[in-house]
């Protein structure tokens, strides 16, 4: 990859109960210089970003992001993308 990585400095949530999708997103995002976390379950997800709300992206699959979004809609104006 050449020139300035377009997500440099910027941080990316991974909700997905699968690991292998996980990885492939993982390694795409860090591709573009991204800083990623990611949980593979909900209650894994919801302990991360109890502690870390400092994420530019939540990626989710649409059943957990979902249900993460309808229990608590924003976690400080994080925007949800599933």
């Amino acid at each position: 990859m050449t020139g300035a990585l377009p997500l440099k400095a910027k941080s990316v949530f991974i909700l997905d109960d699968r690991l292998s999708t996980i990885k492939v997103l993982q390694r795409k995002f860090e591709e573009l210089g991204a800083d990623v976390a990611y949980a593979e379950s909900l209650s894994a997800a919801k302990a991360i970003l109890r502690k870390d709300r400092s994420f530019d992206t939540i990626v989710s699959d649409f059943s957990l992001g979902r249900k993460l979004y309808e229990k608590h809609k924003t976690f400080h104006g994080l925007w949800f993308v599933a």
